[in-house]
This record gives C-alpha cells, structure tokens and sequence, in this order.
C-alpha cells in the first residue's frame, strides 16, 4: 500500500489544505482551535515573539547569516526581530511559520544550497 500523504505534491497539500479551511469557515468552526497558521488581515497584527524567531532558526541550525538569507532579509533587520526591537510579518512571518510546521524539509533546502556553491 503506498503512503499517498508522503508522495502528496505541494500542490496537492496546498489544494487540501484549502479545502479544509473552506470547509471549516463553511460550518462555523473555531479556526483558531483547528488550525495552527496564523492568519494575518486588516486590522490584525500578529506578534510573532522575539524567542520564537530565534527557535525557528534554531529548528533548521542555520546562522544568522543563513537564516537571513533563507528569508531575504539583512542580518541586521534579522538581529532586530531577534531582539525584539521590530516585529516580522507578511511573506516573513508566513515563512518561519512554514519552517516550523516542517523543518525537516528546509534542514534538506539549506543543505542542498551550501553543497550547490
């Protein structure tokens, strides 16, 4: 029997996952207790905690350097959400929210990228 979640493609996951959502708002539910991203709108401002920037970098062991890059941002606005002198949001905070749900994967992204240079 093949593990079909495993052999999913992204955008097979993407798709369901959207299904998933839409099926929720359609019946009423809490979304905030069955799902784990954050959602971010007008008038909405999530605040992604300074320790939990470090964690997620920590997830993946990249530096500082690495992880800036990874993101597309400079080390020094990367030192400040560390420290938590500002705060990340929009493309950035989606995207250490999707490190966190799978470090695994960005581990193996990072890895292929330092070997490609």
């Amino acid at each position: 029997m093949k593990n079909s979640k495993a052999k999913e493609s992204l955008g097979d996951e993407i798709l369901r996952g959207l299904q998933e959502f839409t099926d929720a708002l359609e019946k009423g539910e809490d979304l905030t207790k069955r799902f784990r991203t954050t959602i971010v709108g007008p008038g909405v401002r999530y605040r992604y905690k300074s320790t939990m920037v470090k964690e997620t970098r920590g997830l993946i062991g990249a530096t500082p350097t690495a992880f800036a890059r990874l993101l597309g941002i400079s080390r020094d606005a990367l030192r400040a959400w560390e420290k938590g002198t500002t705060i990340p949001d929009g493309t950035a905070l989606r995207f250490m929210e999707e490190i966190r749900h799978n470090p695994k994967y960005w581990i193996e992204r990072l890895q292929e990228v330092a070997v490609a240079k």
